[in-house]
């Protein structure tokens, strides 16, 4: 049986920065995120999915709630800043990364999986 593959977003939500530059960020720390950050941090993924929704509309609350539910093993890619591409694989649990590092990346990425 085939094993879909699913698409990470890459385009920053960050006006003057680069088309994919949260994807290098993630690419450079092991990671699959998505999203942007919310005020406060989420306990868990259902607070996360709810708070993100709230912050920036339901069709983003809906895809983290997707890539949050994804099963250890499943690829993901995304398109690198020299208009390559990258594979990856989920591994571990849903997370949401508040660092500092995180929060000053191009492309905020707070809700996390390793790849």
């Amino acid at each position: 049986m085939a094993r879909p593959i699913f698409r990470t977003p890459t385009r920053s939500c960050v006006r003057d920065a680069p088309a994919a530059a949260g994807a290098e960020f993630a690419i450079a720390h092991g990671l699959v995120g998505i999203g942007e950050g919310v005020n406060g941090r989420p306990r868990s993924i259902a607070e996360a999915i709810l708070a993100v929704a709230q912050a920036h509309g339901e069709k983003t609350g809906r895809m983290l709630a997707r890539f949050a539910g994804l099963p250890d093993g499943t690829f993901v890619w995304t398109r690198q800043l020299d208009g390559g591409y990258r594979l990856g694989r989920i591994g571990g649990a849903w997370r949401y990364d508040d660092s500092s590092a995180a929060r000053q990346a191009p492309e905020p990425h707070p809700d996390t999986r390793a790849s």
